[in-house]
């Protein structure tokens, strides 16, 4: 019976929870609509007496006459898109020589206020001569060629108890009872010169009016005998409004402060608690500040903590991921220019160099003041290092300086050598822009293959790893092009052959050494292709000899009726391309998977898509010899794309935004290893901008958009990373073909974005992994 009593028990709780919050839901509706009432109610009569105390030459009594008596007075909540939640008010104004419709807005958290306006105001009445008044009844119109509309009065409010929602409200309380407590102790201690002085400096806080008042009020507490006096006014520098944003500073308010900050006399604890406060303000007002700083020269050091901790607080505006508009550039550019005086504040700015939203400006600025703070700042080394790997020109540069300001000798992190910092060599191959290709490379690494598509260029060419020579070998027909593999001896090449009378897919081997083709297999006759469908070829996979390939046949055919949208099959194709036999037999040719890889042994293929058998997306194993189809799912990887696979090590890519875009998956264990990237790890979201290969079993390399990361395949440790290009002034790259063996690192590249014929030329380095110490 036990198990119906923790049933019984659970939905109780559940009741009780949807009672409680449902309760919670009425009462904040019953306090909301209380002080809608009681706003609506104190706005009216406050419009009321407004209108009742208008002077005789006032335009409102000069066109209506004397005020009598406001009737009808109702309002209602909108949550409007433009305004967002507010009240209207609505009535009638009875005057002595018209009725006049009135509606009103109350939108404002704030001292009670009511601004009236009379439409059309008698401003725009002696703009349009033609335009009359007279009287319709029991109200007033004006008339103009064209145009005629009632008159009415419209008025704006805000109110102490109208809230755009509850949070405001908490919000607001919260903050209005710190800010009437310290304004009352002030108004205890602090013998005003004006007796409205107090009250002003609370209406300055809650409506965020600029107060006259508050300046003579700030000199009385700053010039008061009592420590907690002044303290207390620096602190209510610091409170936030309680309506939105921060208090807005009068300029003269702003020399005022910035005078106690100068003023040696002045306790340094209310100082540091002024510039704090100061610095709440938006980067065009902290400019001040950071000046008078600036001219106070050693004696302004004492702000260094002050600073350092308003740069590591979260709630802070300048940390928003909305764009960090206000970043704090001033502030860090203070800090380098007070160089080894600023010490203290080298964890904030550790922080905010690997932190910040503001990477283009802020964290650059934050670089250049690590490099003048000197040898003290030499623990954030390994933050620079990251930074110098950025996509941002700027900090690539900047932290790339620092590091070689704070470097003193040594070893440094990550095997990071700024004294081999070279480009990689341009290869001139700027005819290739624009225009299609496939790349290769020989297994033993000294020499790319390419086949390039252009008139009058066509053909298959090479390019010597020794004397960077890049050369046509033969001029090969390219159409139909989809694959290609480089072994010892041949350069193998799969493509759509139409040049017979029935299309059909075939197999050419070239000779390398010759430059001529060998023989040709053809793999199988296409049907008929309907008219405007078209038949590809995709994810091609090859064994290590060329002998098998994998592919699937994509068939394309529009839609009838719908001249944008098109009908896709893919069928599963495999085959030996010495004899031109099928490997792939039955419905394993209909599953929609992708072939990724032959294992190792070349006995079956890998697969990676929707599978059949259990109903999701997945890697599954198809054994060549057996024909068994053998489904690996891991829910682990859920979210994860598999995209290769070497020798028992499966490399999944994250979809989205994964904390390790990448993990290795071990087929024999089980085991699964993140590789972790913190600097620029968003890159590696889109393929596009990074490769993989394997060194060996245990040692995996990631070449992105500015380095080489190599890795532990065991544990996923980062053991090297490795700058590829200069970081002053180059763009970013797109990796095109990327090898690695124990002894090299081929990488070929593009500085062009977006599709693979977007290329503005091309580029290749050699890397000695031996010459790095692991």
């Amino acid at each position: 019976m036990r198990k119906p009593i923790l049933v019984a028990s659970a939905f109780a709780v559940l009741v009780g929870g949807y009672v409680v919050s449902q309760h919670f839901r009425r009462t904040s509706a019953m306090e909301q609509a209380h002080d809608d009432a009681v706003a609506a109610q104190e706005v009216s009569s406050e419009f009321r007496r407004q209108l009742a105390e208008l002077a005789p030459e006032h335009p409102i009594r000069q066109r209506f006459g004397k005020f009598v008596e406001l009737r009808d007075a109702g309002h209602l909540r909108h949550q409007g898109f433009a305004m967002g939640p507010h009240l209207t008010l609505s009535g009638t104004a009875v005057f002595e020589k018209a009725n006049v419709p009135c509606s009103g807005v109350v939108n404002v958290h704030g001292p009670l206020s009511v601004t009236i306006r009379m439409t059309p105001s008698q401003e725009w009445m002696d703009k349009n001569p033609t335009a009359s008044l007279r009287k319709s009844g029991d109200v007033f119109v004006v008339s103009k060629p064209g145009m005629t509309s009632a008159t009415s009065l419209e008025y704006g409010a805000a109110h102490p108890n109208f809230f755009h929602d509850r949070s405001e409200k908490r919000h607001s309380k919260k903050v209005g009872r710190s800010v009437n407590q310290a304004i009352a102790m002030l108004g205890n201690e602090v013998a005003s010169a004006e007796s409205s002085d107090v009250p002003e400096t609370r209406q300055w806080y809650q409506s965020q009016r600029r107060a006259e008042a508050i300046d003579r009020f700030l000199i009385k507490a700053f010039q008061d005998s009592s420590l907690n006096v002044r303290l207390e006014a620096a602190k209510l520098l610091a409170l936030p409004s309680p309506g939105y944003g921060k208090v807005s500073h009068a300029d003269s308010t702003i020399e005022l402060l910035l005078d106690e900050v100068d003023d040696q006399q002045q306790n340094p604890s209310v100082r540091a608690a002024i510039v704090s406060a100061l610095l709440l303000n938006y980067e065009d007002k902290r400019k001040g500040l950071y000046e008078r700083l600036h001219q106070m020269g050693p004696d302004a050091h004492v702000y260094v903590p002050v600073i350092a901790s308003f740069l590591g607080d979260r709630s802070a505006r300048h940390r928003s991921d909305a764009g960090a508009f206000d970043a704090p550039v001033g502030a860090v550019k203070l800090l380098g220019d007070w160089g080894p005086a600023s010490a203290d504040a080298v964890p904030a700015l550790m922080d905010a160099l690997k932190n910040h939203p503001n990477q283009w400006t802020f964290a650059a600025a934050v670089a250049e003041a690590l490099g003048e703070i000197g040898s003290d700042a030499k623990d954030a080394i390994p933050e620079l290092i990251l930074a110098s790997s950025s996509s941002h020109n700027n900090l690539r540069a900047a932290a790339t300086d620092a590091i070689g300001k704070l470097h003193t000798g040594g070893k440094l992190p990550m095997n990071y050598d700024v004294t081999n910092e070279t480009d990689i060599e341009h290869l001139g191959a700027k005819f290739m822009q624009g225009h299609s290709y496939r790349w290769a490379i020989d297994p033993d690494g000294k020499r790319i293959w390419s086949i390039v598509n252009k008139d009058g260029l066509s053909g298959l060419y090479e390019i010597g790893m020794e004397d960077l020579v890049y050369k046509r070998v033969a001029s090969i027909s390219t159409d139909g092009l989809a694959g290609i593999h480089v072994t010892s001896e041949c350069v193998v090449i799969l493509r759509i052959n139409r040049e017979d009378d029935a299309p059909s897919v075939v197999v050419d081997r070239w000779s390398k050494e010759l430059g001529k083709k060998l023989d040709r297999v053809v793999l199988f006759r296409i049907d008929a292709i309907p008219e405007k469908s078209r038949v590809s070829l995709r994810n091609v996979v090859w064994t290590q000899d060329g002998h098998k390939v994998a592919f699937v046949q994509c068939e394309s055919e529009p839609v009838a009726g719908r001249p944008r949208m098109s009908r896709q099959s893919n069928r599963l194709k495999a085959f030996n391309t010495q004899t031109g036999q099928s490997l792939v037999v039955g419905k394993v040719s209909e599953y929609q998977m992708k072939p990724i890889a032959f294992a190792a042994h070349q006995e079956s293929i890998y697969f990676y898509g929707h599978c059949f058998e259990t109903g999701n997306r997945c890697l599954a194993e198809f054994d060549l010899s057996t024909k068994l189809f053998r489904p690996i799912d891991n829910t682990a990887l859920s979210g994860y794309v598999a995209i290769r696979v070497h020798n028992n090590l499966v490399v999944y890519q994250g979809t989205g935004s994964k904390p390790a875009p990448i993990k290795l998956l071990n087929l024999q264990s089980g085991l699964i290893t993140d590789l972790v990237f913190d600097a620029d790890a968003p890159r590696l979201y889109d393929p596009f901008h990074y490769l993989l290969s394997f060194i060996d079993d245990e040692t995996v390399s990631v070449v992105m958009e500015t380095t080489i990361n190599i890795f532990d395949a065991m544990d996923g440790k980062r053991l090297h990373q490795i700058p590829i290009f200069q970081p002053k002034g180059r763009r970013t790259i797109r990796p095109v073909l990327y090898a690695s063996t124990r002894d090299q690192v081929v990488l070929l590249a593009s500085n062009g974005f977006g599709s693979s014929n977007s290329l503005e030329g091309l580029w290749v380095r050699q890397i000695d992994h031996a010459a790095l110490d692991r």
